[in-house]
C-alpha cells in the first residue's frame, strides 16, 4: 500500500470507504464533503484510517486513549458516519469513561487555525472499551446500537457516576415540556407574575426593567412585555429540576438578585434578562443635555453560573429559549462537572504542593548543613588569627627579663588561652565537616525513601527553583 502521505484526497477517501464496507453508501454521502475539507490534516486521516482498520461489521475494541485521540482530532458526527454508530453513542462512551469532549466552538477555532485548549486525559489510558455493532438482521434494526462493556476490575477502579448523571446525560435528545400558561404554573411562578404585573411595581432606575414587589419573589430582569414569557420558561426549568430531585431556591438564599438550583452540592445561580434597545433622547427633566431610555427587544437571555463563572444561553435565529430548554438543563450539568473538575484539579495541586514542600524541606536541611560548614570554617579562621596574635604577643613579653612571680603566672595564663582557642588543637567533630552537593544529597534521600510519589517529581527543577529564590529571601 502507498504511504498515506503520498495519497491523493480521492485515494484516501476511497481507502477509508473500503475499510468501512459494512456501512451503507447512503450514510457515507455526507462524508465526501467532510473529507474534502478535513483530509489535508494527516493526523485526521491516520486517526480515521486506524479506526476503520479496527471497526468491523460486528465488534471493535478501543482504549480510552485511542477514543480520546479520535474525538479531539475529528468531529463526532464524522466519526459516527465512519464507524457506523450513532453520534450520541460516541458521546456516551466518552462520558461513561471520563474522556473529555470538545466544547461548543472548538471546531470553529480549528477551522480558523486559532489557539485552543485541549485538556489532559487523566486516569488509566489502557482501559478497554468494547463496542458491539450488530448488522441489520431485522426490519427493526435499521440503525446500529452500541453497548459499552468494561472489565469488572477496570470498572471498580473508575469513579462511579453521580446520581444526577445516571441516564440523563443526553439531555439534547430529551423533550422538556413547556408550560403553556401562567394558570398552569407553580405557585411561586404565579406569585411572581402578580408581583411583576402589579400597577405599583417599581422600575430599575437605569435600565427600566420591572422589579419584584418583595424580597421573597424570584428574580428576573425583563421589560413588562416579556414578564409572562420569561416566567413560563422559568417554570418549565423549575419543573424539570424538581423532576430530577434538584433543590431549587427562588430567589437564591445567598443572593437575592438571582435564583439558584443545587445539584450535587453545587449551587448554580440563574436568572432571565432581556436584551434591551437603547435610545438617546434630549433630556427634559435633568441638567444633562441627553439621557437614555430603553425599549424591549423580545430577546431573552438565560444567564447562569457557579462559583464566579457566568454563562449565557439566549434567543437566536437557530432557536428560541423555549426550544433550548434541554440546553439549559445540560448547562447546569456542565457547570457541576466544571466545578467538580476544578475541585479535583485544586486537590491535585494542593497534593503536589505538599510533595514539593517535603522536597524543599530536604533542600533546606542541605542548605543549612552547608551554611554550618561555612560558619565553622569562619570561626576556626578567626580563632587561628586570634591565637597567632596571642602567641606573638606572649613571645614578645617572654623576651623581657622576668620581674616577678605574678608576671610569670600572667604569661602562663596567655599560653593556656592560646591553647584553648587554637583551632589546630580542637577535637570537636564539627571542626572538620565539609559541605555536600545539594542536588545529590536530596536525590539520595528521595531515592532511598519509601514514598513513590516523591520519586516521580522533577527533583532537579525543584532544587534549582528553591536555590534561585533563596537568594531573594532570608538565607537558611
Amino acid at each position: 500500500m502507498k504511504d498515506s502521505g503520498k495519497l491523493s484526497d480521492a485515494e484516501k477517501w476511497a481507502l477509508v470507504k473500503e475499510r468501512f464496507a459494512s456501512v451503507d453508501e447512503d450514510d457515507l454521502v455526507d462524508g465526501d464533503r467532510f473529507f474534502n475539507e478535513e483530509l489535508n490534516s494527516e493526523s485526521n486521516f491516520n486517526t480515521l484510517l486506524n479506526g476503520a482498520r479496527k471497526m468491523g461489521p460486528k465488534i471493535s475494541q478501543l482504549t480510552r486513549f485511542e477514543l480520546y485521540t479520535a474525538v479531539w482530532e475529528t468531529p463526532r458526527n464524522a466519526l459516527a458516519k465512519l464507524w457506523g454508530v450513532p453520534a450520541n453513542a460516541i458521546t456516551e462512551a466518552c462520558k461513561s469513561n471520563e474522556v473529555p469532549l470538545p466544547r461548543s466552538g472548538y471546531w470553529t477555532l480549528v477551522a480558523l487555525d486559532k489557539p485552543r485548549e485541549v485538556p489532559v486525559l487523566h486516569g488509566d489510558h489502557g482501559v478497554q472499551i468494547e463496542i458491539c455493532s450488530p448488522g441489520p438482521s431485522s426490519k427493526e434494526t435499521s440503525s446500529r446500537t452500541v453497548v459499552l462493556e468494561v472489565d469488572s476490575q477496570q470498572r471498580s477502579e473508575q469513579s462511579s457516576p453521580r446520581d444526577f448523571q445516571e441516564g440523563e446525560m443526553t439531555i439534547a435528545e430529551q423533550e422538556i415540556p413547556l408550560t403553556q400558561s401562567i394558570d398552569q404554573a407553580l405557585p411561586p411562578i404565579r406569585k411572581a407574575f402578580k408581583s411583576y404585573n402589579s400597577p405599583k411595581a417599581a422600575r430599575d432606575y437605569r435600565y427600566q426593567y420591572v422589579l419584584p414587589g418583595g424580597s421573597s419573589i424570584l428574580r428576573i430582569a425583563v421589560m413588562p412585555e416579556m414578564v409572562e414569557r420569561a416566567l413560563l420558561i422559568v417554570d418549565s426549568i423549575v419543573r424539570e429540576c424538581k423532576r430530577r430531585k434538584w433543590q431549587v431556591q427562588l430567589p437564591a438564599s445567598d443572593n437575592a438578585k438571582m435564583n439558584a438550583v443545587v445539584v450535587d452540592d453545587v449551587t448554580i445561580e440563574f436568572t432571565v434578562t432581556e436584551q434591551r434597545r437603547q435610545e438617546k433622547v434630549k433630556s427634559e427633566s435633568t441638567w444633562r443635555d441627553w439621557e437614555y431610555i430603553y425599549h424591549s427587544t423580545g430577546v431573552l437571555r438565560w444567564q447562569f453560573g457557579a462559583r464566579y463563572s457566568k454563562r449565557e444561553i439566549k434567543d437566536a435565529k437557530r432557536g428560541t429559549l423555549e426550544q433550548k430548554l434541554p440546553d439549559i438543563v445540560q448547562g447546569f450539568i456542565d457547570e457541576v462537572e466544571r466545578v467538580h473538575r476544578m475541585e479535583r484539579e485544586q486537590r491535585a495541586r494542593e497534593h503536589h504542593r505538599e510533595l514539593v514542600q517535603r522536597v524543599e524541606s530536604m533542600v533546606r536541611e542541605a542548605v543549612a548543613y552547608n551554611k554550618r560548614c561555612e560558619d565553622t570554617l569562619s570561626q576556626r579562621i578567626s580563632e587561628y588569627q586570634t591565637a597567632k596574635r596571642l602567641r606573638e604577643f606572649a613571645a614578645y613579653m617572654s623576651s623581657k627579663p622576668e620581674q616577678s612571680e605574678e608576671y610569670s603566672d600572667w604569661l602562663g595564663w596567655i599560653e593556656a588561652k592560646v591553647l584553648s582557642i587554637d583551632s589546630m588543637t580542637s577535637t570537636e567533630a564539627d571542626s572538620w565537616i565539609v559541605p555536600v552537593d545539594v542536588l545529590f544529597y536530596v536525590s539520595e534521600l528521595v531515592e532511598n525513601g519509601e514514598d513513590e510519589e516523591l520519586k516521580r517529581l522533577d527533583i532537579a527543577e525543584i532544587v534549582k527553583h528553591f536555590l534561585h529564590w533563596s537568594h531573594f529571601t532570608k538565607p537558611y
